[in-house]
């Protein structure tokens, strides 16, 4: 019992509880009804009147509710920038009119819109060439400007067509960015990275879409295509400007993969092992690359295998990039694990020799530390039997 509390004998006990029985009996039972100013009122018998109707609650989001998560209030699409109509009807009405408006969109730039899209990107480039050519701004920062707005201008007319669906817009794009920055490239100083950067992405970008394209170009587009680089590069060899080199050397060929030697190496028919050096030579390590990563990417893993090979091989190519690398990888991928034993049998060799001698090396040090410990000797060639044995002092 706590401090300062006294226990009360069973009388008071008692007592209180007969007190509190008589103040029940003294005050009238509560019942439910009006209460008037003479005491509560009486309800009339019958059924109760009916309850009057509640008003209309407030909007409130649903619930979404999923097995196992709990519930918790949706954001209303309002709040996120949505506007989507309440009614499933008319959701589904807007819905159908924004995708034919999609459909009639992509019509239009793979259509005739296609070539007023390219015309108002030539336009927005020579808005720019003229900026460059007036501005008043120090070289590096006009430099530097140009070829930010440049960027952002492509990506722009980029993202309107998709490489899978419409890759030639794409490549008229990259050609007609070229096409501005020769002309733009005199007032552009060396000084600022990005002149030799943006030029550099915009080859490659287009050595990448030429090597993904679903069907080889026609005759006539291959050499209009073949024209335009070859002018470009020779214009910006007189400045300084070699970035457009292993575009230039694509575009020597008949086509993007029509050489000669090139289907030999991909059918894997017998080759003539000079010829397969020349040309391997001749496209250079970063085209060859890129070359193997989109068959990879395309599932030719055997085709990859078989030029990643002859790369790693060649005395020049090999120590330029990662071929061994991609060609272990491309082992690895598509080979049985005999096949892939037997193609590097030399340098698993040599890591074991060298694991070989890392242990005894160990060891030895080890003993010589420890004169008198027990070593364990095999001396059964099926490993059923040991025998132990102690060694003397080392000297």
């Amino acid at each position: 019992m706590p401090r300062g509390h006294r226990a009360l004998s069973p009388a008071a006990l008692r007592r209180g509880k007969l007190l509190r029985l008589e103040s029940r009996r003294a005050d009238p039972p509560k019942r439910c009804g009006l209460r008037g100013a003479d005491g509560p009122v009486q309800q009339p018998p019958g059924p109760r009147p009916p309850k009057p109707p509640l008003a209309a609650a407030p909007h409130r989001r649903p619930l979404y509710v999923r097995p196992g998560v709990p519930a918790h209030r949706a954001r209303d699409p309002a709040e996120r920038g949505i506007v989507l109509s309440r009614d499933p009807g008319a959701y589904a009405t807007e819905r159908a009119a924004k995708m034919a408006d999609d459909e009639a969109e992509q019509e239009r730039l793979s259509g005739g819109g296609c070539a007023a899209e390219l015309r108002r990107l030539g336009e927005r480039l020579q808005e720019l060439e003229r900026r460059l050519c007036e501005s008043r701004e120090p070289a590096v920062e006009a430099a530097a400007a140009y070829c930010r707005q440049l960027c952002q201008t492509l990506l722009e007319y980029a993202e309107k067509w998709k490489t899978s669906e419409d890759p030639l817009p794409l490549l008229e794009v990259y050609t007609v960015a070229i096409q501005s920055y020769v002309k733009a490239r005199p007032y552009l100083t060396s000084e600022c990275e990005s002149v030799a950067l943006v030029l550099e992405r915009l080859a490659l970008s287009c050595v990448e879409l030429l090597l993904c394209l679903p069907v080889e170009l026609s005759d006539k587009q291959w050499e209009q295509f073949q024209t335009l680089v070859q002018v470009a590069h020779e214009t910006l060899m007189e400045s300084g400007s070699c970035e457009l080199h292993f575009l230039a050397t694509l575009a020597q060929e008949s086509g993007v993969w029509k050489n000669a030697v090139l289907s030999t190496i991909l059918s894997q028919e017998p080759l003539d092992k000079d010829k397969v050096n020349e040309f391997l030579a001749f496209e250079g390590p970063i085209l060859l690359d890129m070359r193997i990563k989109h068959l990879i990417k395309t599932n030719q893993l055997s085709q990859a295998t078989a030029l990643a090979k002859l790369c790693s091989e060649h005395p020049e190519i090999g120590t330029k990039g990662s071929f061994k690398q991609t060609y272990l990888v491309c082992l690895c991928t598509s080979s049985p694990n005999e096949k892939l034993i037997e193609e590097n049998k030399p340098v698993m060799a040599f890591g074991l020799v060298a694991l070989s001698l890392c242990v005894a090396y160990i060891g030895y040090l080890h003993a010589a530390q420890e004169n008198k410990k027990d070593l364990y000797e095999a001396i059964d060639s099926e490993g059923h039997r040991h025998k132990r044995r102690k060694t003397s002092k080392w000297d």
